[in-house]
């Protein structure tokens, strides 16, 4: 009887170990998806930056002699 009684205890101790590691696996794809979105985000403008500098330069060839 005490070998089943621990091997209950065994079995619900994994089973609450189990939901632990779910829930911190479902943070770090939380996390992850807003790291994703972030650097997208920063891609987009360091895009934008650089066709700015690029335009920002012909118009000062322009000017050049």
């Amino acid at each position: 009887m005490q070998d089943s009684n621990q091997s209950m205890d065994d079995y619900a101790k994994s089973g609450h170990q189990i939901e632990a590691m779910v829930s911190d696996f479902a943070e770090v794809e939380k996390v992850a998806s807003k790291t994703l979105a972030d650097s997208s985000d920063i891609l987009n403008i360091a895009t934008h930056v650089s066709g700015t500098t690029m335009n920002l330069d012909k118009q000062v060839n322009l000017f050049k002699t």
